[in-house]
């Protein structure tokens, strides 16, 4: 499976769905619906 990942601002991004599915709850979203994460909420999306 892939997720793509959508803005406007940028082009899309296509992850992996198994790396995909372990960045969303790490940024505090679902990984069962669609969402969004807003520019302030990528930080948090940097894996150390």
């Amino acid at each position: 499976m892939l997720v793509t990942f959508a803005t406007e601002a940028y082009a899309d991004i296509i992850m992996f769905g198994d790396v995909a599915l372990t960045l969303l709850p790490v940024m505090g979203h679902s990984a069962t619906e669609p969402g969004a994460v807003l520019a302030k909420d990528v930080p948090a999306m940097v894996i150390a």
